[in-house]
């Protein structure tokens, strides 16, 4: 049986659904402690950065015209560069594009740096 949702999204239907998977996420990695579990802890961190940044996407997208124009958001450019003013979502922008595309084009920023580290147990 196919579930409901917008085409071609897995089912997500708004951005709601997309913050809930967002929430899933935050709640495996860290069930994903353990040492025998980074390849684990690095497949969510990936999805979790990636569906972090698309919520932008997802927000303006759900946004009245009303709540657009009270945010001063006409288009997702301009949703993208509020976004950029909260530094996790920076983050995620840099980190979801360079793990999805292999390297940031767009808006590479040097001084952002990702280091992977483990701590066995």
């Amino acid at each position: 049986m196919a579930l409901p949702g917008r085409d071609k999204t897995f089912a997500f239907e708004n951005c709601r659904d997309v913050l809930a998977k967002l929430e899933r996420e935050i709640s495996r990695f860290r069930m994903a402690s353990n040492h025998d579990q980074i390849d684990d802890m690095k497949d969510i961190a990936f999805n979790a950065s990636v569906t972090a940044w698309h919520l932008c996407d997802w927000v303006f997208h759900d946004l009245t015209p009303t709540q657009r124009e009270s945010l001063q958001v006409h288009d997702l450019k301009e949703m993208q560069t509020q976004a950029h003013k909260c530094r996790p979502l920076y983050l995620c922008e840099q980190v979801a594009n360079a793990s999805k595309h292999w390297q940031v084009t767009r808006r590479h920023d040097p001084d952002v740096a990702i280091v992977v580290t483990a701590t066995p147990h």
